[in-house]
């Protein structure tokens, strides 16, 4: 047991670590970090959803938008769409997709 260094520079934090931290700071389990860039602010032209750069934060795991990122659309008007951020834990990795359905989602 001791004190240990985890925000110094040469330092190492593992994941665990930093996620238990900025889950302990947030308000909220999940979401969009504000006051950070454009806290992933988007526009919607020619079928395609373009985001702003911004942070999500998933129960602790930071998630970084890159401004322009962008996801395509298939447009069909029987439809709703949403983005999701899939989030991996175990395998590390994250995504956005499109889901569909006939009523917009609870």
């Amino acid at each position: 047991m001791g004190i240990k260094k985890l925000t110094f520079n040469g330092e190492n934090n593992t994941a665990e670590q930093a996620s238990k931290i900025h889950l302990a700071l947030q308000s909220s389990p999940c979401g969009i970090l504000e006051g950070i860039g454009n806290e992933c602010a988007y526009t919607f032209a020619n079928n395609l959803v373009t985001f702003k750069d911004g942070y999500v934060s998933i129960y602790g795991r930071i998630i970084e938008i890159e401004n322009n990122t962008t996801i395509q659309l298939d447009p069909d008007g029987n439809y709703y769409g949403y983005v999701i951020l899939k989030i991996d834990i175990d395998n590390e990795l994250v995504s956005l997709e499109l889901k569909q359905a006939l009523s917009v989602p609870e």
